[in-house]
């Protein structure tokens, strides 16, 4: 993530990750990201070309940018009925309006996707957050208080774009788990 964040930032773009994970059976909630040989971007480019670019070796990885602006990154073939699911009503409370994390999981448990996760078979790991919480401030990036009549990729969307985060979405091949998070910019040191 550090490396399509380096090259996402420059553009100011934002990007959205899905990927299709082996999930080891008997281990709980762990899902592992597929491990991928990253180049550096190819010269002079930026945005959708370098991104492109720093998958150009790997295979079974479809890089495209919307009209909205979003640069997604497919990585293997990903179940994705539970994102087409509609919400027709959103209420963010001010926490949700104002920290990403708290945002994700308003969408992930709100009660089209929770009906729609039950429907479908599928379960979220159980997650424990010692995440600082942002305090309402007019100024900050935000969220409206209401969202309405968008699917849950197109509320994901909206976090993504708002806190200029990448949002991955992620769903095991061998079983039921999916699971929703993000990368915020923090770039290790090389």
């Amino acid at each position: 993530m550090a490396d399509l964040w380096r090259v996402l930032r420059p553009a100011h773009k934002t990007g959205r990750v899905y990927f299709a994970a082996y999930c080891p059976p008997g281990d709980g909630d762990r899902m592992g990201f597929p491990k991928i040989a990253v180049l550096p971007p190819l010269e002079g480019t930026s945005g959708l070309a370098a991104v492109q670019g720093i998958f150009r070796n790997s295979g079974g990885i479809l890089v495209r940018e919307d009209a909205d602006g979003i640069i997604r990154v497919i990585i293997g073939h990903v179940s994705e009925a539970v994102l087409h699911t509609p919400i027709a009503r959103l209420e963010l409370n001010p926490e949700s309006q104002y920290n990403d994390w708290i945002a994700i999981d308003s969408i992930r448990f709100s009660a089209e996707i929770k009906k729609a996760t039950s429907d479908l078979g599928l379960r979220t790991p159980n997650k424990f957050y010692f995440m600082p919480v942002q305090a309402p401030i007019e100024t900050l990036p935000h969220l409206p208080a209401l969202v309405s009549n968008v699917t849950m990729d197109q509320a994901l969307d909206l976090v993504a774009k708002t806190f200029q985060v990448i949002v991955l979405y992620g769903a095991c091949k061998n079983s039921n788990l999916y699971d929703i998070t993000y990368f915020y910019g923090w770039i290790p040191p090389t």
